[in-house]
């Protein structure tokens, strides 16, 4: 298929001089390579390419070159097409458009790297195509930087101005592009170490538990919606194929590991306050729901398995997250799985340390830091980098000592003992004012005042007496007036006598 609209792509281009045509085999080819890995996407393409003569210098632009360059081997037809070159398409994006009888140097694929190729049609399509195609492009060029690590460049093409706003007007497909490159670039961000980019890309599709059919890899089945045979046809119209999925365990996993690594250090630093600043409220209710649990069974499936490792980490054991985390089934499906796991590794360390400190630290008066170094396996520049930073933002009331090897804790915020007091003395008083309220209603005329005080705010807060529909309106001064002037001349009259 790929072969046959590259061969396609270079005989409208080439040889009949129809660019609309050449656009839209561009977007063709652009839909099936884009996700591609590099491997498979060079395979693929060293095989489309693969019949081409390229040991002739020399070619006709117009496609006359040697009779004898058809070959059928084993039921596949190879033609020479040694004019339709890359070459020859990179001389046509700089504007200069191939004479039918020029001369034109011949050039292979075979040294061209995936991303050369997909950027060579994509801005071709800037070039000459519709606003719609444009945006379909854009957001293929950027999933395939996000699959090759490119997390920068991937994120600056999705900051285009009204890039999220023309994807989700567009059609079902290209909204679905647009969820796909979210999620591509949460993964990516994920393999650098950012994890809160990673959770931010993520949790906005997987948020709502719809990522199967926002990414169009399953249907909704929703209890309390029914659909009309039409709507389920269409649903499954636009289902894609396998071989284009990304993994839904892979997502969900990732997205819970973020999801740990942000949650648990916010946790612990508001023990007491469990309902402020919440991060993830998926993961938050997942760890509800294991908690109140009376028995816990060994963890039979990923998501049990970070719920597990989400309790080592609150208790600081590092080393023991680290070993349900990697014992996770999704490590297969990263190419560099050993550099992943390092970068997660020392992120789970410094993770440990923060909620370490939060936890404890109504308990010590001060902190060591070589201490520190030894029960997290961190450096001195990161463990000083990391309390710095703590003290900085003011998530703890602590600072250095003369030389640095120590912080000192300031004991300004309460302990648990007053802060359960203090809770308990807020909710005491908030029972007595329901208290007195409920008894003071039973009395008759406590009940008039209040009525009476909610009728003066109502008049107070009508906008009807300020215009004039009221009793003190627009008209009232001026028929008083008048009423005036009537008695005061009926007074000055003299009286005449019969």
């Amino acid at each position: 298929m790929i072969g046959l609209l590259y061969k396609g792509y270079n005989y409208v281009k080439f040889s009949k001089k129809m660019p609309d045509l050449a656009i839209f085999i561009s977007t063709r080819i652009l839909e099936h390579m884009y996700y591609k890995p590099e491997a498979l996407f060079m395979q693929i393409w060293n095989f489309v390419t693969s019949g081409k003569d390229n040991n002739s210098p020399l070619v006709d632009a117009e496609g006359s070159g040697n009779p004898n360059g058809n070959v059928i081997e084993n039921g596949d037809v190879k033609a020479d097409h040694s004019a339709q070159t890359n070459g020859d398409c990179d001389k046509q994006l700089n504007g200069d458009t191939p004479n039918g009888a020029e001369k034109v140097t011949a050039k292979g694929d075979d040294n061209i790297s995936p991303k050369q190729i997909v950027e060579k049609y994509v801005y071709e399509i800037f070039e000459h195509g519709t606003k719609q195609q444009k945006v379909k492009a854009l957001l293929q060029l950027s999933f395939h930087r996000s699959l090759h690590d490119e997390f920068l460049e991937a994120k600056e093409l999705l900051n285009v101005s009204n890039v999220h706003e023309l994807a989700l007007s567009s059609d079902m497909q290209t909204q679905i592009l647009y969820n796909r490159n979210l999620i591509q670039l949460g993964l990516c961000a994920f393999r650098h170490g950012k994890i809160f980019e990673a959770h931010c890309c993520l949790g906005e599709i997987c948020s709502q538990n719809k990522h199967r059919e926002l990414i169009a890899q399953g249907v909704s089945n929703l209890k309390n919606q029914e659909k009309t045979l039409e709507q389920e046809r269409a649903e499954k119209r636009r289902l894609l194929s396998f071989h284009m999925h990304i993994s839904i365990e892979l997502i969900e996993c990732v997205n819970n590991i973020c999801a740990m690594l942000l949650e648990v250090p916010n946790l612990a630093r508001h023990t007491y306050e469990s309902k402020k600043d919440i991060i993830s409220r998926q993961f938050r209710r997942f760890l509800d729901i294991y908690d109140k649990q009376i028995f816990n069974s060994p963890p039979e499936n990923n998501k049990e398995i970070i719920l597990l490792a989400t309790k080592y980490l609150q208790k600081g054991n590092w080393k023991q997250c680290c070993e349900k985390i990697f014992s996770l089934s999704i490590w297969s499906k990263f190419n560099e799985r050993e550099k992943v796991q390092n970068i997660l590794q020392e992120r789970i360390k410094q993770e440990a340390m923060r909620t370490y400190i939060f936890r404890y630290i109504s308990i010590y008066d001060s902190f060591s830091v070589d201490q520190l170094c030894i029960m997290f396996d961190l450096s001195q520049n990161v463990v000083h980098s990391i309390l710095s930073k703590m003290m900085i933002n003011h998530e703890i009331p602590a600072c250095w000592n003369e030389s640095s090897s120590h912080i000192l804790i300031n004991k300004v915020n309460p302990t648990a003992l007053q802060t359960v007091a203090i809770k308990l003395a807020e909710n005491i008083n908030e029972i007595m004012e329901q208290n007195e309220l409920t008894l003071n209603m039973r009395n008759p005329k406590f009940m008039f005042m209040q009525e009476r005080r909610t009728q003066m705010k109502d008049e107070k807060s009508n906008w009807s007496h300020k215009k004039g529909d009221g009793k003190y309106g627009k008209g009232y001064h001026q028929h008083k007036n008048m009423h005036y002037k009537k008695n005061y001349k009926e007074k000055s009259m003299p009286k005449v006598f019969a």
